[in-house]
C-alpha cells in the first residue's frame, strides 16, 4: 500500500498543532503588537497605493510584513512590482 497521502497529512497535522502551540504559549502583547502593526502596515500600503500611485496589493501577507519590517517593506515591495 502507498503510504504518501497519510504521511504527508499527518506531518500537517503536527505542524498545525505545533503552530497552535507556540501560539498559546505566546502572550497576548506580541500577538496585539502584532496585529496593530499589520494593521498599521495596511493603512500605509493604502497611502503609498493612494497617494504615489503605486500598485503595491494589499493581502495579509503584504500587511504583515510591512507591519514586521515597516517602511523597509514597502519599498522592497515596490521594488518587486516594478521587477514583475
Amino acid at each position: 500500500m502507498d503510504y504518501s497521502i497519510e504521511i504527508i497529512v499527518f506531518i500537517g497535522a503536527l505542524i498545525f498543532i505545533g503552530l497552535i502551540v507556540r501560539f498559546a504559549t505566546t502572550p497576548l502583547r506580541t500577538f496585539f503588537k502584532l496585529l496593530i502593526n499589520s494593521i498599521g502596515g495596511a493603512i500605509l500600503l493604502w497611502l503609498v497605493t493612494f497617494v504615489f500611485n503605486i500598485d503595491i496589493p494589499i493581502t495579509i501577507w503584504t500587511a504583515l510584513a510591512t507591519g514586521i519590517f515597516g517602511i523597509p517593506a514597502v519599498i522592497v515591495m515596490y521594488i518587486l512590482t516594478l521587477l514583475n
